[in-house]
């Protein structure tokens, strides 16, 4: 276990200068530093690249099986997780955290584990369990007890098998906002994300399967204020929103006109499209038993 004698040392040693730089620095980072475009990717980047006095934290991962804390990238992902629970969610007076960025934060680090052990998930959902321990201990030290919301992991995202849909879902809900501002500003840039959000359809199929009934009493806000995501919703709200949609009937009316006309001559008819989609149909059928009649012919003569 991370022992309160080892936390409270961690504190002691580094309480102000350590907490106040690695605050300063993330945040820094994560505002103004990073070549993300959207939230998501961005705390993902901050976390991959946070490196700053690692070491020090290691004691705090003490309890790691052998194997494992001697592999240093092992080491290092669990440094980086207690330092994160300890400096920067600690003193977050964003509200949103813990419903959000704490998930975030849980599907990071499996994530990690995975890229850690290819083809073995059993191996890394073993290192993600001893992970949990150290982030349960931590949260329900001292060093949280003036918390309200403590940073609860996703513990049970080794049998979650969806758990990457539910991870891409909570990133679209994040960078929602962000998107709808990026794509109003370049034409460029709102097809990319106009593209980006039609592909979230599956996610939304499955909408209510992928909160869990806990999230939703956990974080009503976050729930309702994703709910409102949906395509119907933010599509119409980007600016090439309608020159996409006159794009897409046009080059329908032309691939419908192409198919009934393929030789491309004028062919005049008082049949609507429908009738002649019929007639052709019609003709199709028709040769093809033609067709099936000759060659039973030409067999028995």
């Amino acid at each position: 276990m991370v022992t309160e004698m080892n936390i409270t040392a961690l504190e002691n040693l580094f309480s102000v200068n350590i907490t106040y730089y690695c605050y300063f620095e993330y945040f820094i980072f994560y505002k103004v530093l990073s070549s993300k475009e959207l939230p998501s990717e961005k705390f993902y980047e901050r976390l991959k690249k946070f490196n700053y006095y690692l070491p020090q934290y290691y004691k705090a991962c003490e309890t790691l099986k052998d194997s494992y804390k001697n592999n240093i990238s092992i080491k290092r992902l669990c440094a980086k997780l207690v330092s994160y629970l300890i400096n920067i969610y600690r003193e977050s007076k964003d509200g949103d955290f813990d419903c959000i960025y704490c998930k975030l934060l849980s599907f990071w680090v499996y994530d990690q584990l995975l890229d850690l052990f290819p083809g073995k998930d059993t191996e890394a959902s073993i290192v993600f369990a001893q992970f949990l321990f150290i982030w349960n201990d931590i949260i329900e030290g001292r060093l949280y007890k003036s918390i309200k919301d403590k940073c609860n992991p996703y513990s049970t995202i080794v049998t979650d098998p969806e758990w990457k849909d539910r991870k891409e879902l909570y990133d679209y809900c994040i960078d929602c906002d962000t998107i709808i501002e990026l794509s109003n500003s370049d034409d460029i840039v709102c097809r990319k994300y106009h593209k980006y959000i039609k592909d979230k359809k599956k996610l939304y199929d499955k909408f209510d399967k992928l909160f869990s009934e806990d999230d939703k009493l956990k974080c009503p806000i976050f729930y309702n204020k994703c709910k409102g995501y949906d395509l119907e919703t933010v599509l119409p709200k980007l600016n090439c929103h309608s020159k996409i949609l006159e794009e897409e009937a046009s080059s329908a009316k032309k691939l419908q006109s192409d198919l009934l006309n393929p030789t491309g001559n004028s062919v005049k008819t008082s049949l609507p499209a429908t009738k002649l989609g019929d007639v052709l149909l019609g003709v199709v059928v028709t040769s093809m038993a033609s067709g099936a009649i000759y060659r039973v012919t030409t067999k028995f003569h």
